[in-house]
Protein backbone atom coordinates (compact mmCIF):
# COMPACT_ATOMS: atom_id res chain seq x y z
CA UNK A 1 0.00 0.00 0.00
CA UNK A 2 0.91 3.70 -0.05
CA UNK A 3 1.46 6.00 2.91
CA UNK A 4 0.29 9.62 2.57
CA UNK A 5 1.88 12.52 4.48
CA UNK A 6 2.29 16.30 4.47
CA UNK A 7 5.82 17.66 4.89
CA UNK A 8 6.27 21.31 5.89
CA UNK A 9 9.17 23.04 4.17
CA UNK A 10 9.87 25.49 7.02
CA UNK A 11 9.38 25.32 10.74
CA UNK A 12 7.71 22.31 12.30
CA UNK A 13 4.14 21.10 12.57
CA UNK A 14 4.21 19.56 16.04
CA UNK A 15 1.19 21.58 17.24
CA UNK A 16 0.26 23.98 14.42
CA UNK A 17 1.27 23.89 10.77
CA UNK A 18 3.44 26.96 9.97
CA UNK A 19 2.04 29.67 7.67
CA UNK A 20 3.14 33.11 6.45
CA UNK A 21 0.95 36.21 6.44
CA UNK A 22 -1.83 37.61 8.61
CA UNK A 23 -5.46 36.70 8.08
CA UNK A 24 -7.49 39.77 7.09
CA UNK A 25 -4.44 42.04 6.69
CA UNK A 26 -2.51 40.23 3.96
CA UNK A 27 -2.55 37.03 1.97
CA UNK A 28 -1.85 33.90 3.99
CA UNK A 29 0.37 31.35 2.25
CA UNK A 30 0.48 27.70 3.20
CA UNK A 31 3.31 25.76 1.57
CA UNK A 32 4.54 22.21 1.84
CA UNK A 33 4.95 18.88 0.08
CA UNK A 34 2.39 16.12 -0.26
CA UNK A 35 4.40 12.90 -0.11
CA UNK A 36 3.40 9.34 -0.99
CA UNK A 37 5.63 6.40 -0.14
CA UNK A 38 5.26 2.71 -0.88
CA UNK A 39 4.97 0.57 2.24
CA UNK A 40 6.81 -2.69 2.83
CA UNK A 41 4.40 -4.74 0.73
CA UNK A 42 5.38 -2.71 -2.36
CA UNK A 43 1.81 -2.52 -3.66
CA UNK A 44 0.92 0.54 -5.72
CA UNK A 45 -2.35 2.38 -5.22
CA UNK A 46 -4.81 2.73 -8.09
CA UNK A 47 -5.25 6.48 -7.74
CA UNK A 48 -7.35 9.03 -9.57
CA UNK A 49 -6.06 12.34 -8.18
CA UNK A 50 -4.18 13.97 -5.31
CA UNK A 51 -5.10 17.41 -4.05
CA UNK A 52 -4.23 19.80 -1.23
CA UNK A 53 -6.64 22.19 0.44
CA UNK A 54 -6.93 24.80 3.18
CA UNK A 55 -10.36 24.77 4.79
CA UNK A 56 -12.07 26.61 7.62
CA UNK A 57 -14.66 24.59 9.55
CA UNK A 58 -17.31 25.47 12.10
CA UNK A 59 -18.27 22.59 14.36
CA UNK A 60 -20.91 22.17 17.02
CA UNK A 61 -19.75 19.53 19.47
CA UNK A 62 -21.72 17.43 21.89
CA UNK A 63 -24.95 15.48 21.27
CA UNK A 64 -26.00 17.62 18.29
CA UNK A 65 -22.61 17.48 16.61
CA UNK A 66 -22.48 19.04 13.16
CA UNK A 67 -19.73 20.44 10.94
CA UNK A 68 -19.87 22.87 8.02
CA UNK A 69 -17.21 24.45 5.78
CA UNK A 70 -16.87 28.24 6.04
CA UNK A 71 -14.03 28.70 3.53
CA UNK A 72 -12.19 26.41 1.12
CA UNK A 73 -9.13 26.82 -1.12
CA UNK A 74 -8.07 23.75 -3.13
CA UNK A 75 -5.24 22.88 -5.52
CA UNK A 76 -5.01 19.70 -7.61
CA UNK A 77 -1.44 18.37 -7.51
CA UNK A 78 -1.74 15.21 -9.60
CA UNK A 79 -4.42 13.40 -11.56
CA UNK A 80 -4.72 10.32 -13.74
CA UNK A 81 -4.30 10.63 -17.52
CA UNK A 82 -7.51 11.33 -19.46
CA UNK A 83 -9.34 8.24 -20.67
CA UNK A 84 -7.98 5.97 -17.95
CA UNK A 85 -9.86 4.76 -14.87
CA UNK A 86 -6.80 5.05 -12.62
CA UNK A 87 -3.03 5.32 -12.52
CA UNK A 88 -0.64 3.50 -10.14
CA UNK A 89 0.66 5.74 -7.36
CA UNK A 90 4.06 4.99 -5.88
CA UNK A 91 6.69 7.34 -4.46
CA UNK A 92 5.81 10.96 -5.22
CA UNK A 93 6.77 14.39 -3.86
CA UNK A 94 4.20 17.01 -4.86
CA UNK A 95 4.96 20.59 -3.71
CA UNK A 96 2.06 22.96 -3.15
CA UNK A 97 1.38 26.58 -2.27
CA UNK A 98 -2.15 27.58 -1.31
CA UNK A 99 -3.03 31.24 -0.80
CA UNK A 100 -5.84 32.46 1.43
CA UNK A 101 -6.77 35.90 0.03
CA UNK A 102 -6.90 39.04 2.13
CA UNK A 103 -10.63 39.30 1.39
CA UNK A 104 -11.41 35.99 3.13
CA UNK A 105 -14.22 36.59 5.64
CA UNK A 106 -13.91 33.36 7.64
CA UNK A 107 -13.41 33.62 11.40
CA UNK A 108 -10.31 33.05 13.51
CA UNK A 109 -9.42 29.77 15.15
CA UNK A 110 -11.42 29.68 18.40
CA UNK A 111 -12.53 26.98 20.80
CA UNK A 112 -15.50 26.95 23.15
CA UNK A 113 -16.87 24.11 25.24
CA UNK A 114 -19.61 23.24 22.74
CA UNK A 115 -18.56 25.09 19.58
CA UNK A 116 -15.36 25.74 17.69
CA UNK A 117 -13.98 27.24 14.49
CA UNK A 118 -10.78 25.71 13.14
CA UNK A 119 -8.56 25.80 10.05
CA UNK A 120 -6.81 22.84 8.47
CA UNK A 121 -4.39 22.09 5.67
CA UNK A 122 -5.41 18.77 4.15
CA UNK A 123 -3.97 16.36 1.61
CA UNK A 124 -6.35 13.90 -0.04
CA UNK A 125 -5.46 10.94 -2.23
CA UNK A 126 -8.46 9.71 -4.20
CA UNK A 127 -8.37 6.12 -5.43
CA UNK A 128 -10.59 3.34 -6.70
CA UNK A 129 -12.88 1.74 -4.07
CA UNK A 130 -11.05 -0.68 -1.80
CA UNK A 131 -12.45 -3.02 0.82
CA UNK A 132 -12.08 -1.43 4.25
CA UNK A 133 -10.42 1.73 2.88
CA UNK A 134 -13.18 3.45 0.93
CA UNK A 135 -12.20 5.76 -1.91
CA UNK A 136 -9.67 8.16 -0.38
CA UNK A 137 -6.87 8.71 2.12
CA UNK A 138 -6.71 11.94 4.13
CA UNK A 139 -3.90 13.62 6.07
CA UNK A 140 -4.31 16.97 7.83
CA UNK A 141 -2.74 19.50 10.20
CA UNK A 142 -4.46 22.33 12.05
CA UNK A 143 -3.60 25.97 11.35
CA UNK A 144 -3.49 28.71 13.99
CA UNK A 145 -5.08 31.57 12.04
CA UNK A 146 -6.23 34.71 13.87
CA UNK A 147 -7.86 37.71 12.18
CA UNK A 148 -5.84 40.93 12.31
CA UNK A 149 -8.02 43.25 10.22
CA UNK A 150 -9.57 46.35 11.78
CA UNK A 151 -12.52 47.48 9.71
CA UNK A 152 -13.82 50.92 10.69
CA UNK A 153 -17.44 50.99 11.75
CA UNK A 154 -20.03 53.49 10.51
CA UNK A 155 -20.46 56.30 13.03
CA UNK A 156 -24.23 55.96 12.65
CA UNK A 157 -24.31 53.07 15.11
CA UNK A 158 -22.05 54.70 17.68
CA UNK A 159 -24.91 56.42 19.52
CA UNK A 160 -28.31 54.96 20.21
CA UNK A 161 -31.35 57.28 20.10
CA UNK A 162 -33.05 58.31 23.32
CA UNK A 163 -35.30 55.52 24.55
CA UNK A 164 -37.28 54.80 27.69
CA UNK A 165 -37.05 51.66 29.80
CA UNK A 166 -39.55 51.00 32.58
CA UNK A 167 -39.30 48.46 35.38
CA UNK A 168 -42.05 47.72 37.86
CA UNK A 169 -41.84 46.27 41.35
CA UNK A 170 -44.48 45.36 43.90
CA UNK A 171 -44.57 48.85 45.47
CA UNK A 172 -43.03 51.25 42.97
CA UNK A 173 -42.27 51.86 39.33
CA UNK A 174 -39.32 53.64 37.78
CA UNK A 175 -38.76 54.79 34.19
CA UNK A 176 -35.41 55.81 32.71
CA UNK A 177 -34.90 57.85 29.54
CA UNK A 178 -31.46 56.94 28.28
CA UNK A 179 -28.92 57.23 25.49
CA UNK A 180 -25.82 55.03 25.16
CA UNK A 181 -22.78 56.03 23.11
CA UNK A 182 -20.64 53.08 22.01
CA UNK A 183 -17.18 53.10 20.36
CA UNK A 184 -17.28 53.65 16.58
CA UNK A 185 -14.13 51.60 15.98
CA UNK A 186 -13.51 47.87 16.46
CA UNK A 187 -12.22 46.83 19.86
CA UNK A 188 -10.27 43.81 21.00
CA UNK A 189 -8.42 42.36 24.00
CA UNK A 190 -6.63 44.92 26.20
CA UNK A 191 -8.34 47.83 24.39
CA UNK A 192 -9.95 50.47 26.61
CA UNK A 193 -13.66 50.66 25.74
CA UNK A 194 -15.28 54.05 26.53
CA UNK A 195 -19.06 53.99 26.96
CA UNK A 196 -20.93 57.24 27.60
CA UNK A 197 -24.35 57.03 29.25
CA UNK A 198 -26.90 59.86 29.40
CA UNK A 199 -30.03 59.10 31.39
CA UNK A 200 -32.82 60.72 33.31
CA UNK A 201 -35.01 58.74 35.70
CA UNK A 202 -38.60 59.83 36.17
CA UNK A 203 -41.77 58.43 37.71
CA UNK A 204 -44.54 59.21 40.11
CA UNK A 205 -42.19 59.60 43.05
CA UNK A 206 -39.09 60.80 41.20
CA UNK A 207 -35.65 59.25 41.57
CA UNK A 208 -31.97 59.98 41.27
CA UNK A 209 -29.14 57.82 39.96
CA UNK A 210 -26.99 56.41 42.75
CA UNK A 211 -24.64 54.10 40.81
CA UNK A 212 -23.88 52.61 37.41
CA UNK A 213 -22.45 49.16 36.70
CA UNK A 214 -21.21 48.27 33.20
CA UNK A 215 -20.59 44.75 31.90
CA UNK A 216 -19.32 43.41 28.58
CA UNK A 217 -21.27 40.28 27.62
CA UNK A 218 -20.54 37.62 25.03
CA UNK A 219 -23.56 35.77 23.70
CA UNK A 220 -23.23 32.46 21.84
CA UNK A 221 -26.43 31.30 20.12
CA UNK A 222 -26.80 27.93 18.41
CA UNK A 223 -29.10 27.75 15.39
CA UNK A 224 -31.23 24.75 14.58
CA UNK A 225 -32.32 24.00 11.03
CA UNK A 226 -33.81 27.32 9.88
CA UNK A 227 -37.34 27.58 8.58
CA UNK A 228 -38.41 29.81 5.68
CA UNK A 229 -39.64 32.41 8.14
CA UNK A 230 -36.29 32.37 9.97
CA UNK A 231 -34.39 32.93 6.73
CA UNK A 232 -36.60 35.94 5.95
CA UNK A 233 -36.05 37.41 9.40
CA UNK A 234 -32.25 37.12 9.04
CA UNK A 235 -32.31 39.89 6.42
CA UNK A 236 -33.34 42.51 8.98
CA UNK A 237 -30.93 45.37 9.55
CA UNK A 238 -28.24 44.95 12.20
CA UNK A 239 -29.12 48.43 13.44
CA UNK A 240 -32.29 47.00 14.94
CA UNK A 241 -30.09 44.78 17.11
CA UNK A 242 -27.56 47.52 17.86
CA UNK A 243 -30.20 49.86 19.25
CA UNK A 244 -32.23 47.31 21.20
CA UNK A 245 -32.72 48.02 24.91
CA UNK A 246 -34.27 45.75 27.50
CA UNK A 247 -35.39 46.16 31.11
CA UNK A 248 -34.64 43.74 33.92
CA UNK A 249 -37.77 43.30 36.06
CA UNK A 250 -36.15 41.25 38.82
CA UNK A 251 -33.70 43.67 40.43
CA UNK A 252 -36.11 45.57 42.71
CA UNK A 253 -35.38 46.51 46.31
CA UNK A 254 -37.67 48.31 48.82
CA UNK A 255 -35.33 51.32 49.02
CA UNK A 256 -34.61 51.73 45.31
CA UNK A 257 -34.78 50.28 41.83
CA UNK A 258 -32.25 48.76 39.45
CA UNK A 259 -32.78 49.05 35.69
CA UNK A 260 -30.61 47.10 33.25
CA UNK A 261 -29.99 48.65 29.82
CA UNK A 262 -28.59 46.41 27.08
CA UNK A 263 -27.00 47.71 23.88
CA UNK A 264 -25.24 45.68 21.21
CA UNK A 265 -21.56 46.27 20.61
CA UNK A 266 -21.50 44.28 17.36
CA UNK A 267 -20.28 45.98 14.17
CA UNK A 268 -22.99 47.04 11.75
CA UNK A 269 -21.16 45.44 8.84
CA UNK A 270 -20.98 42.06 10.58
CA UNK A 271 -23.48 39.36 9.55
CA UNK A 272 -26.79 39.87 11.31
CA UNK A 273 -27.40 37.18 13.93
CA UNK A 274 -30.22 34.78 13.32
CA UNK A 275 -33.37 35.31 15.39
CA UNK A 276 -33.57 33.34 18.61
CA UNK A 277 -36.35 30.76 18.28
CA UNK A 278 -37.85 28.42 20.83
CA UNK A 279 -35.50 25.67 19.63
CA UNK A 280 -32.34 27.82 19.80
CA UNK A 281 -29.85 27.41 22.62
CA UNK A 282 -27.71 30.25 23.90
CA UNK A 283 -25.15 31.03 26.57
CA UNK A 284 -24.04 34.40 27.94
CA UNK A 285 -20.66 35.04 29.54
CA UNK A 286 -19.61 38.21 31.40
CA UNK A 287 -16.16 39.21 30.10
CA UNK A 288 -15.47 42.38 32.09
CA UNK A 289 -17.19 44.75 34.52
CA UNK A 290 -16.71 48.23 36.00
CA UNK A 291 -18.69 50.49 38.34
CA UNK A 292 -19.20 54.20 39.02
CA UNK A 293 -20.90 55.97 41.92
CA UNK A 294 -20.25 59.68 41.25
CA UNK A 295 -22.72 60.56 38.48
CA UNK A 296 -22.73 64.16 37.26
CA UNK A 297 -25.76 66.09 35.97
CA UNK A 298 -25.49 68.27 32.84
CA UNK A 299 -27.37 71.45 31.95
CA UNK A 300 -30.28 69.41 30.52
CA UNK A 301 -30.83 67.58 33.82
CA UNK A 302 -29.41 64.34 32.40
CA UNK A 303 -27.13 62.17 34.47
CA UNK A 304 -24.01 61.78 32.30
CA UNK A 305 -21.10 59.43 32.87
CA UNK A 306 -18.36 57.91 30.72
CA UNK A 307 -17.28 54.49 31.94
CA UNK A 308 -14.16 52.67 30.76
CA UNK A 309 -13.73 48.92 30.67
CA UNK A 310 -10.99 46.70 29.25
CA UNK A 311 -11.37 43.21 27.84
CA UNK A 312 -9.14 40.51 29.37
CA UNK A 313 -5.85 39.68 27.63
CA UNK A 314 -5.95 36.89 25.03
CA UNK A 315 -4.82 33.42 26.03
CA UNK A 316 -3.17 30.85 23.83
CA UNK A 317 -5.28 28.98 21.30
CA UNK A 318 -5.12 25.94 23.59
CA UNK A 319 -7.43 27.71 26.07
CA UNK A 320 -11.10 28.62 25.79
CA UNK A 321 -11.39 31.55 23.40
CA UNK A 322 -12.54 35.09 24.08
CA UNK A 323 -14.17 34.98 20.65
CA UNK A 324 -15.05 37.53 18.00
CA UNK A 325 -18.18 38.75 16.24
CA UNK A 326 -19.17 35.82 14.05
CA UNK A 327 -22.25 34.33 12.40
CA UNK A 328 -22.85 31.21 10.32
CA UNK A 329 -25.52 28.56 9.82
CA UNK A 330 -24.56 26.74 13.04
CA UNK A 331 -24.10 29.57 15.53
CA UNK A 332 -23.56 33.27 16.05
CA UNK A 333 -21.36 35.17 18.50
CA UNK A 334 -22.20 38.74 19.47
CA UNK A 335 -21.00 41.18 22.11
CA UNK A 336 -23.16 43.51 24.17
CA UNK A 337 -22.82 46.29 26.72
CA UNK A 338 -25.12 45.90 29.74
CA UNK A 339 -25.50 48.86 32.10
CA UNK A 340 -27.20 48.45 35.46
CA UNK A 341 -28.68 51.68 36.79
CA UNK A 342 -29.28 51.85 40.55
CA UNK A 343 -31.69 54.59 41.64
CA UNK A 344 -33.00 55.87 44.96
CA UNK A 345 -36.03 58.09 45.65
CA UNK A 346 -35.44 61.84 45.77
Amino acid sequence: MVQLSIVCTRGNAVRWYPVSGFLGMSEVQVTGIVRTRLEDDGRHLAGTCIDAAVRCYAERTGPGRNTIILAEYTATLWQKPPGRASEPIGDKDLPFTITVPKSCSAASTMNFQSYRVFWRVEATCHHLPMMGLGTRQLKSYELALVRYDSRRLPSAIATTPFQTTTTRGKKRQISVEHQIQLPNTPVGPLDIIPVTVRLRPFGDDGARVAALSLSVLRRLVFHDSPSTEDLFQRTRSENAHANSLFADHDDITPSGSDVTLLASASPANAPAPAPVTASSKSSVLVLATTEATSIGIDESDYHTKTLHVSLPPPKSLNHWALGETHSCALASISFHIAIKVSTVPT
